[in-house]
């Protein structure tokens, strides 16, 4: 197999370093122990372009970059601004969408949950339309509600911009030419099939894999099975010959 070089790991909204947890200690098992660098969203500011710009400062000149949710549009912003930095590219319950009205409008609705409730009740909010059967499970949903609190507020208002106001990701995704993987739940609400498909027909030799009955939050729900998948796309052969329009 391929040798891959350092994985960049990038987290959803309210997420740290313990969403990836349960899938290091799986890419650990299968021979890879601590692969992936997961960078701190806890710096995010509203230029994220700045905060692109100190972060490639600190990694290496070529790397693969796996994003999760908001760390997928986080890795779609970084193919526009440095796309040879990036070898593969793993982007898990995420799409390539614009923000619009209605992504500003949950923004707000989360900002003011947050200010009368607190970020518990943010996170189970989001845990419950994204992944209702997974907030069944007591282990995942403390986790969930653990991050939103070590979340401080400043960088909650800097990932709700984020997505509010984000471009459309995908003529950065057309344009990049290394091998992509698209990761997906079933049953996710906000990244469902047409989003996949509207990434695949961007990036046509995308590789997509939807897992049945799963929710938003993969990283924590199906840990042993994300592991398999993108241990097999990081080390693959290359097969992919694109050249950037």
């Amino acid at each position: 197999m391929t040798e891959a070089p350092p994985c960049v790991l990038l987290p959803g909204t309210l997420c740290d370093a313990r969403v990836f947890a349960p899938l290091q200690t799986a890419w650990a098992a299968l021979g890879r122990p601590g692969h992936g660098q997961v960078l701190d969203l806890h710096t995010l500011e509203l230029t994220v372009s700045q905060w692109w710009t100190r972060q490639l400062a600190r990694l290496p000149a070529r790397f693969d970059v796996l994003g999760f949710s908001l760390g997928g549009v986080l890795a779609l912003q970084l193919l526009a601004i440095a796309p040879a930095r990036v070898r593969r590219l793993c982007l898990v319950a995420t799409n390539a969408a614009a923000g619009t009205p209605l992504h500003r409008e949950r923004t707000e609705a989360q900002q003011a949950l947050w200010q009368a409730e607190g970020p518990a009740a943010v996170a189970r909010a989001m845990l419950a339309q994204a992944s209702p059967a997974d907030s069944q499970s007591p282990e995942l949903a403390a986790t969930v509600v653990e991050m939103a609190c070590a979340t401080p507020w400043s960088a909650f208002v800097a990932q709700g911009e984020l997505n509010a106001s984000r471009p459309d990701g995908l003529p950065a995704l057309q344009a990049f030419s290394g091998e992509v993987l698209l990761i997906s739940g079933a049953n996710d609400p906000w990244c469902g099939a047409e989003k996949q498909q509207a990434m695949c027909a961007a990036h046509t030799a995308a590789q997509w894999q939807e897992f049945e009955g799963a929710g938003h939050y993969l990283p924590l729900a199906r840990a042993q099975a994300l592991a398999r998948a993108t241990h097999r796309f990081f080390h693959q052969p290359d097969t992919l010959c694109r050249s950037s329009p």
